[in-house]
């Protein structure tokens, strides 16, 4: 049985909602999805694992400039709901970066 929550399902929905909304990347612009493939694996390449600061323990994923500040602003302060599932999958290689340490 095929339920929406399955993973494809819930792909096939979102581009369709996307298409019929006229979405747009949030970072190139293209017509489509609000975070397209492409955009997403070249954030995902940012080499990982940088300190927070000097003085702070703890590290992050991306340096909080150029396309990750884009995204996090796009999401929290326009509520552009749709990056999450993108958000979602670079919070999920933060973490598992630090569970590999």
């Amino acid at each position: 049985m095929i339920t929406l929550r399955e993973p494809r399902v819930t792909g096939l929905v979102t581009d369709a909602v996307d298409l019929a909304l006229g979405r747009a990347c949030a970072l190139c612009e293209i017509s489509g999805r609000a975070l397209c493939p492409t955009c997403l694996e070249d954030i995902r390449c940012v080499p990982a694992d940088l300190p927070l600061s000097p003085t702070v323990p703890g590290r992050h994923a991306l340096p909080y400039r150029g396309a990750a500040s884009t995204l996090l602003l796009d999401y929290k302060e326009r509520g552009n709901r749709a990056l999450a599932p993108g958000l979602g999958l670079l919070l999920a290689d933060a973490v598992e970066s630090l569970l590999l340490e």
